[in-house]
């Protein structure tokens, strides 16, 4: 297993993705969680970064697989926040994100508390989602990045309102301090170029650090028409559409050499993703099921209570629908489903 270290990253000018969406963005990630880490050490870079839509399904397979090759995993979540900034002006978009990087145990435990939120307070049928006051209270232990394109920010200067991007800017520096950075992506979209000027005026005159993103989708340059073709599939959309939703064939794991090069002009924004990685010192690791005991409150055993509950929910079935076979051959086929249960524990 080779291993890289993030100092020779930094004085061989090396430069660490911070946002991959794996396949666990649900049909928009075009990469298996667990190959992204052999993605990373196969490109040299000493860290890798995921960050899934709005969940952390992926976050252990991730997390071993990219150990096992050798690399520092960074999980992250984009999350999407509900009451900050401004919104993307496409009637496709989703609701803006930001990118939250666990820094340690307590930053991984808010931002599984924080996914979880945008999930079960949302509304029957609505985006996950979650306001920004929870994220305030649930800040400690994280690194925010500002979000690019698809972030409260971008949208505004794009819209001409330097005015309320600052203020939301200036909020987001307030609950984060240090660990808050002002998020650029140049994927050829005439959005990022209007915006940048904007950001990096912005960071400058409050002293806030710049980092480079690529909005990783896909692996390969090559795979840029297959993954046109799975966002059509997300949004029923069909390929030859024009007013559909659409990424640039730029959303590829691009190299070390590659965003150095796109970011010449500004060094210190590929230098901040290794600091990122720097500052981050957590893994996520696998434990034994925890299970809580349950009451039966009939003096019966939880493997007799389960068999119990089976056997008379299978009787009332029986009593009120047909059976299309034997009665015994459905009792046969409790007893070993419960069975097999109970062996299992």
């Amino acid at each position: 297993m080779r291993s890289f270290r993030l100092a020779d990253a930094v004085n061989s000018q090396g430069f660490v993705h911070l946002r991959v969406r794996s396949a666990y963005s649900l049909l928009e990630g075009a990469i298996k969680a667990g190959k992204i880490g052999k993605m990373a050490a196969d490109a040299g870079m000493p860290a890798v970064g995921v960050a899934d839509r709005a969940n952390l399904f992926g976050a252990l397979e991730f997390s071993q697989a990219t150990k096992d090759a050798g690399v520092q995993p960074i999980v992250a979540c984009a999350l999407p926040v509900l009451d900050i900034g401004g919104q993307v002006a496409q009637r496709w978009a989703k609701t803006p994100t930001v990118v939250l990087i666990a820094q340690n145990e307590q930053g991984w435990l808010n931002l599984c508390a924080l996914s979880s939120s945008a999930y079960l307070d949302a509304g029957e049928m609505a985006e996950p989602g979650v306001p920004w006051g929870q994220i305030v209270d649930k800040s400690e232990g994280l690194i925010l990045l500002s979000g690019g394109p698809d972030g409260p920010i971008d949208p505004l200067f794009v819209q001409k309102k330097p005015a309320e991007a600052a203020i939301a800017l200036a909020e987001m520096k307030r609950v984060f301090g240090d660990r808050f950075y002002v998020e650029l992506q140049r994927h050829g979209l005439s959005g990022e170029t209007v915006a940048e000027g904007g950001l990096v005026e912005w960071a400058y005159a409050n002293d806030a650090p710049l980092v480079a993103t690529n909005d990783v989708y896909y692996a390969k340059a090559a795979q840029a028409k297959s993954h046109d073709a799975l966002l059509c599939i997300s949004d029923g959309a069909f390929t030859g559409q024009e007013d559909r939703r659409r990424v640039t064939g730029e959303h590829w794991f691009k190299s070390a050499e590659a965003m150095r090069e796109l970011f010449a002009d500004l060094p210190e924004a590929c230098d901040n993703t290794i600091q990122i990685a720097r500052r981050c010192a957590f893994l996520v690791k696998t434990h034994k099921p925890i299970l809580p005991r349950f009451d039966t409150g009939a003096g019966r055993s939880e493997a007799d209570e389960l068999a119990h509950q089976a056997r008379e929910g299978l009787k009332a079935r029986l009593e009120k629908n047909k059976a299309y076979a034997p009665e015994e051959d459905y009792w046969n086929r409790l007893e070993w489903e419960v069975g097999i249960i109970q062996q299992m524990g």
